[in-house]
């Protein structure tokens, strides 16, 4: 607890199922967020476009596809 005195810190503990209150930008801005990025990300395992390693296993979606989902 000195260091984080000396450095200024202040430390608080937050109960269990308090978060999504005392966090708003967690529950409306990133859940939604991250939902619709599942969304596509789960279209996209199953309508591809695809690319394939040369030992045959799927690749992950490009940066820029993602970056299209984001857009």
């Amino acid at each position: 607890p000195a260091l984080l005195e000396r450095r200024n810190v202040d430390v608080a503990v937050i109960l269990g199922g308090l978060s999504p209150v005392l966090q708003p930008l967690d529950k409306c801005i990133k859940k939604p967020f991250k939902a619709k990025v599942r969304a596509q990300y789960e279209a996209w395992m199953v309508n591809g476009p695809f690319t394939y390693t040369p030992s045959g296993k799927k690749r992950v979606p490009s940066k820029e596809m993602v970056l299209r989902w984001i857009n």
